[in-house]
Order: structure tokens, then sequence, then C-alpha cells
């Protein structure tokens, strides 16, 4: 992998001979971020410890398999070579969030759980360096590029925040450090429309990268599903 990203980085500045333009823009982003595989849940419960007199314990799972809201910024250099071919690279810092319900609230020891309603967030903070390769087609007066690569994701952080009102009236929270991997490899494809300087893009991306790697116990697989969107400005 890494000498795959060295050739694509050497490779940009080598298009000058052939290259009809350098495009640069910025864009703000947003984006759903889900989990897959077995160990990713819709629904799990708030465990407490009732030793601590408390209201605030963790998420028994916190991958959600349902989609939660996003955000980000980026910055891109294109390249469009005479056939149309287009070289890509951007690089992107992203908040990512996916969701899961709270049904209850586990009290521990031979306690009976109470039924909630509520939700938690596994917020990912990231660094993207995204190359990627594709084609450019014209319609009218806009320019369409469907492109494909793959995300190199720096992990900087991961944490969950949950809260959930459980129907003895009281109101149960959750906070705690999830990281538990540095870097997701996430192949992606984009397709993106251009008018003039302002640009629509959206695209989707699946890592490889399994977010319950090392954990004991049943089967632990946790895969992170991307779905992008955002605008951007071409600055020439």
């Amino acid at each position: 992998m890494q000498k795959t990203l060295l050739f694509l980085i050497f490779l940009l500045p080598l298009t000058h001979v052939t290259a009809q333009k350098t495009e640069f823009s910025i864009a703000l982003n947003s984006g759903l971020l889900a989990f897959s595989g077995a160990s990713a849940e819709k629904a799990t419960s708030i465990n407490l410890n009732l030793s601590n007199n408390t209201t605030t314990g963790y998420s028994n799972n916190p991958y959600g398999a349902k989609f939660g809201l996003g955000y980000g910024v980026s910055t891109n250099l294109k390249r469009i070579t005479k056939d149309n071919i287009v070289i890509d690279f951007s690089l992107a810092y992203e908040t990512l969030r996916s969701r899961i319900s709270i049904d209850r609230i586990d009290l521990g020891g031979d306690t009976t759980g109470i039924p909630a309603s509520g939700q938690t967030y596994l917020r990912l903070n990231c660094i993207n360096l995204n190359p990627q390769f594709g084609y450019r087609f014209y319609f009218n007066k806009i320019a369409f590029d469907i492109i494909g690569g793959f995300d190199m994701a720096y992990i900087l952080s991961a944490t969950e925040k949950g809260s959930a009102l459980a129907n003895n009236g009281t109101n149960y929270t959750t906070s705690r450090d999830r990281k538990t991997i540095n870097v997701d490899f996430r192949p992606n494809a984009q397709f993106l429309a251009y008018y003039r300087k302002i640009g629509f893009s959206l695209g989707f991306a699946y890592g490889f990268a399994n977010y319950r790697a090392g954990f004991l116990g049943d089967t632990n697989e946790c895969f992170a599903r991307l779905i992008r969107f955002g605008l951007a400005y071409r600055l020439n």
C-alpha cells in the first residue's frame, strides 16, 4: 500500500506533459456513517454499575447499524488530461457519526433492565488522504467526473455520546473513549458535477478495518460504511 501511495504522489507532477488543465478547489462536506458486520446492531442498552450510584454508564455496543450525520472540509487538486482522464488528490478533515438506539437500561446483577428510549452516537474524527482516478465528460455547460480510488483515513479519536429516558423518569447518559484502530483503508467511488465554479459531489466508501479487532468472545466484525455528499468551489 505504501508503494502504491508513493506511485500516486509522483505520478501527478509527471502529468504536465499531457495535462489539459489543473483545478484546485475547496469543499464543505457532509456524510452518513453506519457500521456493518456481525457485531453491528440497531439497538443496545446502557450499562450501569449500581455500586457507583450514577446515571452515567456506557453503551453495551456503540457500533450502530443506523446512519448518523457528520461533516467535514477538504481541499482538492485535480488534473484533466487531453483525453479527459482525471487524476485527483484531496486532503480532508471530517467528523463522522454512526447511530444506535437505546432500548433499555441494564443495572447489572440480577436486577431486571428498565425499558428506555434514546440513542448513542459514535463519533470519529479523521484526517483523510484520497487519491482517485476517473473520467470527465460534458453535457451542455456541465462537467461530470466519475472517479474511484481509496481513503487513507487516520483516526484521530473515537468517542461515544448518548442519552436515554427510562420508564422510571430518569435520564441516563453515556460518555466513553472508543478508539480501537489508527488507520482505516476504504475503497471509494464518487460522482461530481460542476457548473462553472460550483460543484456537487456524491460518493460512497467501504472500510476494510475491523473496529472490533482484538475483542474477546463472540464474533467481532465491524466495518465502516459511508455515504458522502458536498458542495465545492473551484478557485481557478
